[in-house]
């Protein structure tokens, strides 16, 4: 999407924030998920914590 609205930048450009914009909450997103998986204790396979 934001390929397709790089000939319009200077015409219309705000056709690019949308796309833009989901791109950056994607990124954001997946890092707040990884960032809490990372933050779970560690259990071996009986449940106790190392």
């Amino acid at each position: 999407m934001l390929a397709e609205s790089h000939e319009y930048l200077f015409v219309a450009p705000h056709l690019m924030y949308v796309p833009a914009a989901v791109t950056v909450l994607a990124v954001i997103a997946a890092n707040l998920v990884g960032d809490g998986l990372g933050g779970r204790p560690d259990l071996d396979r009986r449940g106790v914590r190392r």
